[in-house]
């Protein structure tokens, strides 16, 4: 019912609504945008609010999350092997270290601006590098398992963070004090304030590279759309950072921007949790369908075919057979049938082997079709035995083609692994009536005439053309 609805909708209305869900998804990826130009153009009377407390709570609260992050992401990875969800996890504990400290520091914000400012973009950009390094590696082969379980790079990128983080702490203070007033330095520093700003610029730099990079190597997929829009959201943070002040109400904006385009990406982290625990490789719901639908094809292959030829098996012909059957009665379509035997089958498995006598039975196959019609229909019911349905074919054209079968095997030995393999078969012909009833009844009938050629002699084709009641009575054609 699903798939006769997606048959009958038109074109035009699917790529309509392709182009709405693109519409949405560029309206949420930059919807931050239109709260950064109005607070830009249109700022508040009151220029600042300064709530410890407040900050305090958000930064560790963002923590947790990243941290929760962090190691959902981790246990992905170790799943899947996936190298992309690797460098998501080191960017997300990186991000985690880094980011703490600027809440750690808020106290500091009156004596050493600086130092409490810092951590911000430092922390934005270590994550928007591991971003980029996890898009270099996408697509490549996963890791094995014995390279996932391995911790030494998680210790060491641990530590290295630990160390930036301190690295930064004696980089902005001064005489082992924290507090610059302390000492007699005045809290705006130039210095810090154009690193700030650089590193800030940086982020949006390797953010716009990273969106880039998707654009240009045509990167899709339902997860990646949601890191797509993440990376656009990160970018405006940054932007949202670069037009504040510190604790004016643009400088709160550009945190819940950042925020909501963390949030979103660990939406998509859960997702593939939850799924197959891959990020780059979760399918959408259509190219979910047009899987299922493949697979549900070929499980009606499989159905009704033979794995050895290739060809029909007994449940595909006999459904073939009802069809032809139906016909004959609807518009009087005659048909007949072949049944194929070869001679002596047994003999060549024991004398030649098992791979040898599958070699003849596929070279068969092969043979047959060359000198079958498209429409003719060629399965294989038995060990060495087939079946052959001639739609729109009387007896006498049936025995024709058949001698053509016969012929074509007895007249040219089969080769196998440099030995020639002298083949031929036996086959009965029988073509359709009111009286058969059914398709079993058919095949029975030219079984009784494959029975007739194997008893005079083998390598013979027979029919019931001249017959009436003994199906023994056939004619033979030598």
């Amino acid at each position: 019912m699903t798939d006769d609805f997606n048959t009958n909708t038109p074109p035009a209305l699917i790529s309509l609504t392709k182009s709405y869900i693109c519409g949405l998804q560029f309206l949420f990826a930059f919807t931050p945008g239109i709260a950064i130009t109005y607070l830009y153009a249109f700022p508040p009377s009151d220029a600042q609010y300064m709530n410890f407390s407040l900050h305090h709570l958000a930064i560790g609260v963002s923590t947790l999350i990243s941290s929760f992050v962090t190691w959902v992401t981790w246990l992905c990875y170790r799943s899947s092997g996936e190298i992309f969800l690797r460098w998501l996890a080191f960017g997300f504990l990186g991000f985690s270290i880094i980011y703490a400290c600027h809440g750690l520091f808020t106290q500091l914000s009156n004596c050493n601006l600086g130092l409490f400012l810092i951590y911000g973009p430092v922390s934005r950009l270590v994550l928007a590098l591991c971003l980029l390094l996890g898009l270099l590696n996408y697509n490549r082969p996963a890791d094995s398992l014995q390279v996932t379980a391995q911790l030494k790079s998680w210790r060491t990128l641990f530590l290295l963070f630990i160390v930036l983080d301190l690295l930064i702490v004696l980089a902005f203070s001064r005489s082992g004090s924290f507090c610059l007033a302390e000492i007699g330095m005045t809290n705006s520093n130039e210095f810090a304030s154009k690193l700030r700003r650089g590193l800030e610029w940086g982020v949006v730099a390797t953010t716009l590279i990273n969106i880039f990079s998707m654009l240009a190597r045509r990167i899709r997929g339902p997860l990646m759309t949601l890191f797509m829009i993440s990376l656009v959201v990160f970018a405006q943070a940054s932007i949202s950072f670069l037009l504040a002040k510190p604790w004016n109400h643009q400088w709160w904006l550009a945190h819940a921007i950042f925020a909501s385009g963390f949030l979103l990406l660990s939406y998509g982290i859960m997702q593939a949790f939850l799924s197959s625990r891959s990020f780059a490789r979760v399918y959408s719901v259509e190219e979910l369908m047009a899987h299922l639908r493949d697979a549900n094809l070929e499980l009606v292959r499989l159905a009704n075919t033979d794995p050895l030829t290739n060809i029909a098996n007994r449940r595909s012909l006999m459904d073939s057979l009802a069809i032809a059957i139906d016909q004959y009665h609807r518009y009087a379509c005659r048909f007949s049938v072949l049944i194929l035997d070869l001679d002596h089958f047994k003999q060549i498995n024991d004398t030649y082997g098992h791979a040898a006598g599958d070699w003849v039975l596929q070279e068969t196959v092969s043979r047959s079709f060359a000198q079958l019609r498209s429409m003719d229909v060629l399965g294989r019911i038995g060990g060495e035995e087939f079946a052959v349905l001639l739609p729109h074919t009387g007896t006498e054209e049936a025995i024709h083609i058949a001698e053509r079968l016969r012929a074509t095997l007895a007249e040219t030995p089969i080769i196998f692994d440099g030995q020639t393999i002298p083949v031929t078969m036996s086959i009965g012909v029988a073509e359709y009536s009111s009286d058969h009833g059914n398709g079993e009844s058919l095949l029975r009938q030219a079984d009784f005439c494959l029975y007739e050629a194997k008893r005079r002699g083998r390598n013979r084709v027979e029919s019931d053309i001249d017959t009436s009641d003994s199906p023994t009575s056939s004619v033979a054609l030598t």
